[in-house]
């Protein structure tokens, strides 16, 4: 076998053994009981955690005035 085919074959084998030993990704899933706090503070957690994903959902006025929703 020359020279050029091994380094291809083993260029090709580390490359597939490195693509394999890499961790597969877990989707992160926050599992949070909010049952005891109130709706305004619900509200606010629920929009806070949708304003993650890019847009923010935030009440601007609400955040202003409502302490538990700004909390939250």
């Amino acid at each position: 076998m020359s020279l050029a085919l091994r380094i291809l074959f083993y260029a090709i084998s580390a490359t597939v053994l490195v693509a394999c030993a890499q961790p597969t990704p877990q989707k992160v899933t926050a599992n949070v009981n909010l049952s005891g706090f109130p709706p305004e503070y619900k509200t606010g957690y629920a929009d806070g955690c949708a304003s993650i994903k890019g847009n923010e959902v935030k009440d601007a006025v609400r955040f202003k005035k409502d302490a538990l929703y700004k909390t939250g």
